[in-house]
């Protein structure tokens, strides 16, 4: 990826283009839109978090109260890689409040040591969590209306990734508002800005987009402060996820370059991988794929080396993109295929679905009509327990393979 001049650390969405504000009030934001309320009106601020998964909009109902949520979809998703509303743009690199990531981009929080064993593997830590879901979510509650705001906001950051990969947005918007106002109450500052940065993130995911962009610009502003090019690079990372929500892929290209730079001036690397394969994917919506390609085999060379398991796979998806655009089927099918197993053992159920997508699409291409009807079912099947709204999408898809078009032929698949 060619290199590109530092960008200003200061400026978030760049000359010539204001941050979209809430209606009414276009330009940058003010910092702090989302306070809690003090300590003594705990009980008013703690949310019925038991009764929202899945359901984003249940968790307005205690904006009232204040309540103040970070990955890397998938591709952006530093933490999660692909993940955007397709998965490519994930942010959920999450970075530790002192600063030391991890190989998986995941940076570790100094709270003393556990006494659980830490999961075999990927699969091992996913299953853990889904069964401990319910009361690691009720801990959160729990500890913010029992004054542990430093327990509640790590406890909350700890379990997003799950909650992402698990399609439980819902409960992931709940916990980092919940998070934002622990971390108010404790005027930590580290800890403010990487909860404003996950919930901007859930807010992606649910396609509310000005919530978004407000936290986004929050947490920029708070790593800026504190100096954290990681952190600042991982808002980037989101931005760049969030435009491409709004299929706004050049713009979402020029905040990778920015996010790269910022990874690189952190000596992140496995930033810099996520940061090179988002900007790959973006290159390959563009129709850049030479360039797509290269891009994202440095990032694939990179993640492997890093042992980052979540990049690989949301690179991989990147790659089978860019091999079905060239025509490449077997190509692109054998790196669906490997990116396929690689979501399912961590767990991360709607970038499955998402890669079945486009899988399905590279088997159409080729002709293989049944391969390309069990992928989308597949695909439609864990979109509909995630209550995605993209599952109609792929309902099209499958009625139009029954229907044959004027000069006999089955739909074209182009995507």
């Amino acid at each position: 990826m060619p290199q590109t001049t530092r960008p200003r650390p200061a400026s978030f969405s760049g000359s010539g283009e204001a941050d979209a504000g809430e209606p009414g009030q276009p330009g940058r934001v003010a910092a702090r839109t989302d306070r809690a309320p003090a300590h003594g009106d705990r009980d008013a601020v703690v949310p019925d978090l038991g009764d929202v998964d899945g359901r984003p909009a249940s968790v307005e109902g205690h904006a009232s109260a204040g309540i103040g949520f970070a990955s890397v979809d998938r591709r952006t998703a530093v933490g999660s890689g692909h993940t955007s509303a397709d998965g490519h743009t994930s942010v959920d690199g999450h970075t530790s409040v002192d600063g030391h990531t991890s190989a998986n981009g995941h940076t570790s929080v100094d709270g003393g040591s556990a006494s659980l064993d830490e999961p075999a593997d990927e699969a091992a830590a996913a299953e853990w969590f889904a069964a401990q879901q319910r009361a690691l979510i009720a801990s959160v509650q729990v500890a913010v209306a029992c004054g542990f705001d430093r327990e509640a906001w790590r406890l909350a950051w700890a379990m997003a990734d799950h909650l992402d990969r698990g399609g439980h947005w819902g409960d992931w918007i709940a916990t980092q508002r919940a998070a934002v106002g622990a971390a108010e109450r404790l005027g930590d500052t580290a800890a403010l800005a990487l909860a404003h940065r996950s919930l901007s993130s859930g807010y992606i995911r649910s396609g509310r987009h000005v919530e978004a962009r407000r936290h986004l610009q929050v947490a920029f502003d708070l790593f800026v402060e504190r100096a954290d090019h990681a952190g600042a690079a991982r808002c980037q990372h989101a931005l760049a996820w969030l435009l491409e929500t709004q299929d706004r892929f050049a713009e979402a290209v020029a905040h990778d370059e920015r996010a790269l730079d910022l990874f690189r001036l952190a000596d992140d690397p496995v930033g810099q991988a996520r940061a090179l394969n988002s900007a790959g994917w973006h290159h390959a919506r563009l129709g850049d794929h030479d360039l797509a390609l290269e891009c994202c085999e440095e990032a694939l060379e990179l993640q492997r080396g890093l042992g980052d398991a979540a990049g690989v796979a949301a690179t991989l998806d990147s790659l089978g993109y860019i091999h079905h655009r060239l025509g490449e089927h077997e190509q692109a099918i054998e790196r669906y295929r490997d990116a396929l197993l690689r979501y399912a053992e961590q767990g991360d159920r709607f970038n499955e679905a998402d890669t079945s997508i486009r899988l399905g699409d590279t088997w159409a291409a080729a002709g293989r009509w049944d391969a390309a009807r069990q992928a989308w079912q597949r695909a439609v099947e864990t979109l509909d327990h995630l209550a995605h709204p993209k599952a109609a999408e792929v309902r099209t898809r499958l009625k139009d393979l029954d229907t044959p078009t004027v000069d006999g032929l089955r739909w074209p698949v182009t995507t």
